[in-house]
This record gives structure tokens, sequence and C-alpha cells, in this order.
């Protein structure tokens, strides 16, 4: 009797440890998928490499530029591009919504390499943080050698430009008009001039037929300003800052090209750079010659030296009378356009 009742408990023993056994079994390999996927994120978020929703790693990708000079830069030879090692600075700032505030800017030096701005250290470089971040780029060079993280607030030009010396070349100031540029986009930076440019060209005639016969020439005669007060473009697309001149009481003596910009017409080409300003109604170019002193006082609104432009003057001197031709004021990249003609 005993025995058949015995017979009947053990599979009901063994029926409810099996269960169990079961049900230990897939907990732990619950408990172990879990704990392998805790495993997994912690090694992907510790090591940098993950991308949270829009977040991007710290340090991983820098800001991808190019640049170029929308006309020549100012050298000795006056035809100078980017020579490689030109220290600029980038300056960036994250656009939230359509608001921006440079003061929040960060400015960090870099280097020209080939039409490529390259970061001086990893630590100074602009990265991106975001992947739907904008941002803000605007550049700056000081040719004189005091580029730095400092944003420019005002400039002066050499008095002494002529070929000497390196007077002309280190009075070149550029700067790039501000770009928005998207994560996954290249900030294509172009340099303008933010300084005006004065070029003087004598004509060969019956009483100066030689280079030999102009003694001397001279931009301003005491009431031109070699300083000023300068603001940097802020907007997307300004080309140029704005000025606020010095005191007027310089002279410039300018730099005497190797050779005549059109030989075929001209004995001898001068050019200068000068801060922008108005020169209405004062002398703004002197010329000696063998056959004295001529000057030409511009009438009222036709000297406003503008910041990026050229400003081209051809000369006509004989012993009957003197000319002046002005083609007219134009971008440092176009040629020439229009001509008149008045008395010096």
């Amino acid at each position: 009797v005993v025995v058949p009742v015995f017979g009947c408990i053990r599979p009901k023993i063994a029926h409810e440890t099996s269960k169990k056994y079961r049900n230990m079994k897939m907990t732990y390999r619950k408990a172990t998928f879990i704990g392998l996927w805790a495993v997994i994120f912690a090694s992907c978020t510790s090591d940098g490499d993950m991308i949270t929703e829009k977040t991007l790693p710290q340090g991983k990708y820098p800001v991808a530029m190019t640049v170029s000079v929308e006309s020549p830069i100012a050298r000795s030879s006056v035809d100078g591009t980017w020579t490689n090692g030109e220290k600029v600075t980038v300056q960036a700032i994250t656009k939230t919504g359509d608001a921006y505030n440079w003061n929040d800017a960060i400015s960090y030096p870099y280097e020209i390499n080939n039409d490529i701005p390259v970061a001086l250290t990893k630590e100074e470089t602009h990265y991106w943080q975001r992947s739907d971040e904008t941002k803000l780029i605007r550049t700056w060079y000081c040719a004189d050698g005091s580029t730095s993280n400092t944003l420019p607030d005002s400039w002066s030009v050499a008095a002494d430009q002529d070929e000497t010396g390196n007077g002309y070349a280190e009075s070149d100031l550029l700067f790039t008009a501000p770009v928005e540029v998207k994560f996954g986009s290249t900030a294509n930076l172009i340099f303008y001039h933010q300084t005006a440019r004065i070029i003087v060209n004598i004509k060969k005639t019956e009483g100066i037929d030689s280079a030999d016969q102009i003694q001397s020439v001279k931009i301003g005669d005491n009431n031109l300003a070699l300083s000023g007060t300068y603001t940097a473009p802020s907007g997307t697309g300004v080309t140029t800052g704005t000025w606020l001149p010095g005191p007027m009481d310089k002279t410039i003596t300018p730099f005497k090209l190797s050779q005549p910009t059109d030989p075929s017409k001209y004995i001898a080409s001068y050019t200068a750079l000068v801060i922008p300003q108005n020169m209405d109604g004062k002398r703004l170019i002197a010329i000696d010659t063998e056959l004295g002193t001529h000057y030409y006082t511009p009438k009222e609104g036709a000297a406003e030296l503008e910041a990026g432009k050229v400003h081209t003057y051809n000369i006509t001197i004989d012993s009957k009378e003197v000319t002046i031709e002005i083609p007219g004021s134009i971008d440092w990249g176009e040629g020439e356009s229009g001509s008149g003609s008045i008395e010096l």
C-alpha cells in the first residue's frame, strides 16, 4: 500500500523541479542578454565613437575650409598670391536660429597651405559639435605680420611704400566676407582688400618721354590719413568693413612698378595702399618733373577713396598742358572701365 502512494508522489515532485529549473534558465538568459547590451553601450560611449542623436564626438569632425583672394595680394612684385605659410586667424560662431553675436565667437590661428587653412594645433581647431549645426566663419590676414586672435580694430599704412622696402606689401589688410556653413559642407572663404589702392600712370609725351625725367611722385601733400579706426564686416556676404580716418596730415611715397602697367602707353607707373578716406578739394597727387611740380586736386565727389577699390589716374604732362584721365574706381579684381579727361 505504501509503495503506490510514493509512486504517485514522485512524478509530481519531478515535474515541479523541472519547471523551476526551466524558469531559472530563462531568467539567467534574459539577464545575460541585458547585461551584454549594457557592456556594448558602455564601450561605445566610453571611447567617443558613438553619435547620440545629433550630438557629434568631440574633436572628430573639423570644419573644412578653402581660401582665395578676389585679386592679387600686395607684394613687391604686385602680382603676389599665397606663398604658403601665411598666418591667418579663423573666427567661428555657432548660429542659433537667426541670432548670432560675434562677441561670443572663438578665434584660432591657422596657416595657409595650398589654399587650405590648416590648424596649427589639434586643441585650437574649429570642430563641429552637432550634425544639425550652422556656423558663421570669417578670417583675417595682416600683411605686416601682426595677425593674432584679436580682431583688428585699427590699421595703418606705411608713409614710405617705395620699391626699396616692404612698406607697400606690409600695408595690406585682408578680410573674408563672413560665410554661413552647415555640417558636411566646406566653407569657401574669399579674402577682400580692406584698404584702397591708388595707381598713377604717367604717359609718354614730347615733353616727358623718359622715366628719368620724373623726379618724384607723392600721394597727398601733408593732408592724408595713414591710420584709421576699423570695424570688420559682420554680415554674410559683406566684403569690406567701415573706416574712420585718423589725423589727415601725412604724405605717401608710392611704389614704382618694375615696368609700367601698359609699356606701350606709359613711361612709369606708381601704386600705393591708402586708408579709405575722402580727398575732395585736397591735393591728392604731386609730381615733380623737369618741367616743374604738378598737382592734382579732385573736385567735389571725385575722390572718395573706397575700401577694396582701385583708383587709377592716367596723367599726361607736356610743355603746353597737363591732363589727367580717370578710368574710374573699380574692384581690385576687375579691369579698367570707362575713361574721362580733366585738366590737372
